[in-house]
């Protein structure tokens, strides 16, 4: 009994620091009581439960706290990983549009690669000596037409035009020759 009269003693004192400092105040005289070997108070055990029982809610609530962090860092990254596939799919759909694209592209380089070879051997310096040739003696071959027509023209002419007049000749010659023989067989009766 003299312990417990000591503990209570040094309870009064230190209730009177722990109004100070609080809980720590409270710590420290436990531990001392503890250390000194006396019984802890009745009201420091329950304080002690009290406390724990604090500590163990809050840890339970950090839990509960952590578990949905944890449970939406899961969501997030589910989307994510969804996310992750759709942009996946739609590069490779991209990378099989460049593919079709760098394909036509290079069968249009073939084509214009192949034009410009053509053109090259249409525009070479031999075919520029053989086109100008062509077209010196097409050149002259016009020139001689145009001169023949030019001198031809008016003969041509004059002989289209007497051939109508010995056409109209002819008509005429033939139109008398039978009115003198529809007159001279009308006279005959």
């Amino acid at each position: 009994m003299r312990e417990n009269k000591r503990s209570r003693e040094i309870l009064r004192v230190f209730a009177k620091i722990s109004g100070i400092y609080g809980e720590i105040g409270q710590d420290v005289f436990r531990l001392i009581v503890e250390a000194v070997g006396l019984p802890v108070p009745k009201e420091l055990q329950r304080e002690a439960l009290d406390k724990r029982l604090k500590r163990l809610d809050d840890a339970r609530d950090a839990l509960y706290d952590t578990v949905t962090a944890v449970d939406e860092l899961r969501d997030e990254i589910e989307e994510g990983r969804q996310e992750h596939q759709r942009v996946m799919s739609e590069l490779s759909r991209t990378l099989e549009s460049k593919e079709s694209a760098d394909s036509k592209l290079a069968s249009l380089r073939k084509l214009i690669e192949a034009d410009q070879d053509t053109l090259r051997e249409v525009t070479a310096p031999q075919n520029v000596v053989r086109q100008h040739t062509i077209g010196f003696i097409l050149g002259v071959t016009a020139s001689l037409v145009a001169a023949g027509l030019i001198y031809f023209t008016p003969l041509a002419i004059g002989a289209l035009s007497s051939w109508k007049t010995s056409e109209a000749t002819k008509q005429a010659i033939e139109h008398d020759d039978v009115r003198t023989t529809v007159g001279d067989s009308g006279s005959n009766n």
